[in-house]
């Protein structure tokens, strides 16, 4: 008995012999088991349950910081993810990033402790570019999670040039109105 339904019948067996069957699961999921046994003169007698999980997934995760599009400043930036698993439990969140849609993945680290977290060395990529960066959770049976969900930022650590184009340095203005002129 699967879940206290009948899987399959008429196995026959001798007096205390062991007997196997496979069973296929196809859905992750929690599950019982026991066997019943009926000998031929009809007495019947059920076996202890046994629990077990079936699990064939891997778990969902997301990055919750930075959100989606942000611009990054600094010289670091600890990105932040949150795991979760139906059927097992999360073991660990590995942390990647890539130039956006330009290269592949390069791995940053794993981090095995809720909340999930990666301190990101933001001077070693280039201002002004485009990046992508993904969070993939593992759980416990080792089922790798298949969102690749990415986050959008860029990384602006310049900030703008800013030009004074009137007055010139040490212009003596005599008048109470004077347009000033700059860019940025």
């Amino acid at each position: 008995l699967i879940d206290d339904e009948v899987n399959q019948t008429n196995i026959e067996s001798e007096n205390t012999v062991s007997q196997s069957a496979n069973v296929d699961f196809y859905i992750s999921g929690r599950y019982n088991w026991s066997m019943r046994c009926t000998d031929y003169d009809g007495n019947t007698n059920t076996s202890d349950t046994r629990y077990f999980t079936i699990d064939l997934v891997g778990p969902l995760t997301s990055i919750s910081l930075p959100t989606n599009f942000s611009n990054l400043t600094g010289v670091s930036y600890t990105i932040t993810a949150v795991s979760t698993d139906t059927d097992t439990s999360v073991k660990n969140v590995s942390f990647y990033y890539r130039v956006n849609g330009e290269s592949a993945w390069q791995y940053l680290s794993t981090d095995s402790t809720d909340p999930y977290r990666h301190t990101w060395d933001l001077t070693v990529l280039s201002d002004g570019k485009y990046y992508q960066i993904m969070a993939q959770g593992t759980d416990i049976v080792g089922n790798l999670g298949n969102n690749a969900t990415a986050v959008n930022i860029t990384i602006d650590n310049e900030g703008p040039v800013v030009s004074i184009l009137r007055p010139v340095n040490f212009t003596n203005i005599t008048t109470s109105e004077y347009m000033v002129n700059a860019t940025a």
